[in-house]
């Protein structure tokens, strides 16, 4: 009964946005840490004396750990209906990662990252379900900037770590334990009452009809389909943008193998381009959440991914492009914002149309849509490194290409009037 009351009882427009503003900023929060791993890989490679597909496994952990994770979690917080999960899990996240520095082997390093993996996967369905409740008939726009912050936290994750570890070493980072906990108790006081969805979400949705109903949920499946294509993609360039500044540290020593020295100039060099992916995922995730209509959602997701490809094929080839002495690094930086766009841009509309699609659902299907396409993506870092190591860079960017506007072809599935009124959805 409590719990009922508790859902259906409207909260004040002043405490709404305050709790949306503070739940979305926890979402910069953990997105600094989730992201700090990314450009310190030469880095901790060089420490543990690992190898590139070790490498590869550490970058994978994540989408694959954080990915599992949320579905179980979003299942869990529905039935429930209990907000725990997602402020433990930024306790877990901040205090993990933060320790990364103290691994003496690669077993302590995966056992430590994967529990901080584990809290960002807790983290995200129960935070982007409380965000599309009360953003309420705003719900895109609440989790297209639900999406910014994050993506805002992760950029700043990839420029300050690398600069932290340079001057100070890798344990440093445990210095950032007391403030992302700070976050993790505002967290816990902003979510607790808010409800994962409206009081009347089952009874609506058991209203349609029966075909109605099977349609949404294919759409759904149809939809993490292309997420999770997406999300091998993203995984996929995060590697390779760290080989590509290894190989042109490597290409300016004249040198054949990374010594610790370079290893450090590398991260120096991922970390900014990560960061141009991440502010790419921003932009184009607010961009497109925010402005584009449900009758253009369907065509947007098909044509998107296609175009998208351009810029991942184009990358590895700056500098066969550019002229001689052309700064190659200023000219990277633009294109790798514009890989970002191109397979992140459609997380927002895909997630709040998810959640339009299954109302009665809406933390199960954040979590699909987030989490589950994570793990169902996870075998992008190898893919990537396995193609690399047999073909070169630019045979692997070129795969990373024709997977993403693989994802656009996949979204011909989607029924159209997807996320219009009922009587206009069909399979025309």
């Amino acid at each position: 009964m409590h719990e009922t009351l508790r859902a259906e009882a409207p909260l004040i427009p002043g405490a709404r946005r305050l709790r949306l503003g503070v739940t979305i900023a926890c979402h910069s929060i953990v997105d600094f840490f989730a992201f700090m791993i990314m450009p310190l890989l030469s880095v901790i490679e060089g420490r543990l004396d690992l190898t590139p597909s070790q490498g590869a496994t550490l970058i994978a952990i994540q989408p694959l750990i954080a990915g599992a994770a949320q579905p179980i979690t979003a299942w869990f917080t529905d039935r429930h209906d209990t907000r725990m999960p997602g402020v433990l899990g930024m306790a877990l996240t901040v205090v993990a990662i933060s320790l990364i520095g103290y691994a003496e082997t690669y077993t302590q390093l995966l056992v430590i990252y994967g529990i901080g993996c584990l809290g960002i996967g807790a983290f995200h369905p129960v935070a982007v379900a409380c965000v599309g409740e009360l953003g309420n008939h705003r719900r895109s726009l609440a989790v297209s900037t639900f999406f910014v912050a994050g993506m805002i936290g992760g950029a700043t994750g990839s420029y300050v770590a690398p600069a932290i570890v340079a001057e100070w070493g890798l344990k440093s980072l445990a210095y950032l334990i007391l403030p992302g906990l700070i976050g993790a108790f505002l967290l816990l006081i902003a979510i607790r009452p808010v409800a994962h969805r409206t009081h009347d979400a089952h009874e609506t949705h058991a209203a349609l009809p029966q075909a109605e109903r099977r349609l949404r949920w294919f759409a759904v499946w149809v939809l993490f389909g292309g997420a999770a294509l997406r999300s091998a993609v993203h995984a996929a360039t995060v590697l390779l943008i760290v080989r590509w500044s290894e190989a042109v540290v490597l290409e300016r020593a004249e040198g054949n193998t990374l010594t610790g020295e370079l290893e450090g100039k590398a991260s120096l060099i991922a970390g900014p381009m990560n960061a141009a992916l991440v502010v790419g995922m921003a932009l184009g995730g607010f961009t497109i959440g925010s402005t584009i209509r449900p009758r253009f959602e369907r065509r947007t997701l098909i044509i998107f991914p296609m175009v998208g490809a351009i810029p991942i094929a184009l990358f590895p080839r700056l500098d066969v492009i550019l002229p001689a002495g052309a700064p190659l690094q200023a000219i990277a930086f633009p294109v790798a914002l514009l890989m970002g766009v191109a397979f992140a841009g459609l997380i927002p509309t895909g997630v709040s149309l998810a959640q339009r699609t299954l109302p009665h659902r809406t933390s199960l299907v954040s979590g699909l849509m987030l989490g589950g396409s994570w793990a169902a993506g996870a075998w992008g870092p190898d893919f990537a490194q396995s193609i690399t190591t047999a073909s070169g860079l630019r045979a692997a960017f070129d795969a990373t290409a024709g997977v993403l506007a693989l994802s656009g072809i996949l979204m011909l599935l989607l029924p159209r009037g997807l996320g219009e009124p009922p009587s206009r959805l069909d399979g025309r």
